[in-house]
């Protein structure tokens, strides 16, 4: 498993680039959702939620339903919401194959889950040409 957090986060690995960003720009793609964070984008190809308070507080699945609601669920808003200008403390992969999870210090949590066995959940692309893939093998 890869952790990057706190102040002894230089020998955690590539994900480290989030550690202290902030979430800027969330882009809603046909198959994928983008993730903005300073120079960092976050790609999730595969189904993301956001969690807290020990509950989920919205999913990728959910945008766009209505689930009784007056109007339909805008997941994006709720993200920026939740999230607001709370920077990234840790980031955590392989707890199952693949599966990230980006905590923020206000301890909201976003997590990629990885659903294939073949194909890529997410992707981070950072600075200087970084490029880390985040899938089963």
């Amino acid at each position: 498993m890869a952790v990057a957090s706190g102040t002894n986060c230089l020998d955690q690995g590539p994900l480290r680039v989030l550690l202290g960003k902030q979430l800027s720009t969330i882009e809603k793609h046909p198959y994928s959702w983008a993730f903005h964070f300073d120079n960092a984008i976050l790609d999730a190809l595969s189904l993301w939620r956001l969690l807290a308070r020990g509950t989920i507080l919205v999913t990728s699945a959910d945008d766009g339903h209505l689930f009784g609601l007056p109007s339909p669920v805008d997941a994006k808003s709720l993200i920026q919401q939740e999230v607001g200008a709370h920077s990234v403390v840790t980031v955590e992969s392989g707890l199952a194959p693949s599966d990230l999870r980006v905590h923020f210090e206000n301890e909201v949590v976003l997590e990629i889950l990885n659903l294939s066995a073949g194909y890529e959940c997410w992707t981070l692309n950072g600075p200087d040409g970084l490029m880390v893939i985040g899938r089963n093998i």
